[in-house]
């Protein structure tokens, strides 16, 4: 009798959990050995071009800024494409996931502090690459370099993470699904009897053609007052995006 008592207490007893902040390192250490790494070196390589060309004599002036800027803005849109390509999908067609979820721990706790680790260092990234381009050739606004980085990681790579959930090679998906919204964008203008579908798509398809509207208004020095919706339509979406695939994460199964 004390016997089945005790297995009852046992089955009643809270399931342990495993404790998550442990996984941080790790987790910061795979995104800097790999795809972290390659946009550090990338970046670095991109401003030692600049440096080498006649850029070099125009430093700190609008040309030589302008160029920086375009270089961080590219840097905001392929950062977060970079950091969550591979973030669920690789675990999984690599089997990776059985070792990471061993321990008692949710998958969707799991991934979504990888995200949010990914960002904060793709974030001091950033600031590192403004930093250089600050030096050496001057560029624009440090707040409204960063406020279009975060902006950025939140959207593009909140659908690049949903991407990943359901599917490998998220990056192509990420880009595909972006020119397919800048396509439809144009037809949006047209007076043809398809608009009002042009229109649906517009409004389901990522906003990625407004990186641009929010680059110029947040480090070029813009008005950021007439560009709020703007930005609000851009932060939505992205927090729909990253929504949406801790749902799915949530629903997957994780056999171990």
């Amino acid at each position: 009798m004390s016997a089945v008592m005790e297995m009852a207490e046992v089955e009643a007893a809270p399931r342990p959990t495993a404790r998550l902040g442990r996984y941080a390192v790790w987790q910061l250490y795979d995104y800097g050995r790999g795809v972290g790494g390659a946009t550090v070196v990338l970046s670095g390589l991109a401003i030692t071009m600049l440096t080498m060309t006649s850029l070099w004599g125009l430093a700190h002036t609008p040309i030589a800024q302008g160029a920086t800027s375009a270089l961080l803005g590219v840097l905001g849109f392929l950062g977060p494409i970079f950091a969550c390509s591979g973030l669920v999908s690789e675990d999984r067609s690599k089997g990776y996931y059985r070792f990471l979820l061993a321990k008692p721990v949710s998958p969707v706790r799991f991934y979504a502090q990888a995200f949010l680790l990914r960002g904060a260092a793709f974030l001091g990234i950033t600031a590192a690459v403004w930093a250089a381009c600050a030096l050496l050739l001057g560029t624009g606004s440090f707040i409204g370099t960063m406020a279009y980085a975060a902006l950025c990681y939140l959207t593009v790579g909140g659908v690049t993470l949903l991407n990943s959930t359901l599917g490998r090679h998220a990056w192509l998906a990420t880009l595909l699904l972006g020119g397919a919204a800048g396509i439809v964008t144009g037809f949006t203008r047209t007076t043809s009897m398809w608009r009002p579908l042009w229109l649906a798509l517009h409004a389901v398809l990522p906003p990625f053609h407004l990186t641009s509207v929010l680059s110029q208004a947040l480090m070029r020095g813009g008005d950021v007052l007439n560009t709020a919706g703007v930005i609000a339509w851009f932060a939505g979406y992205g927090l729909l995006a990253v929504a949406a695939a801790l749902t799915v994460i949530r629903g997957r199964e994780w056999p171990l």
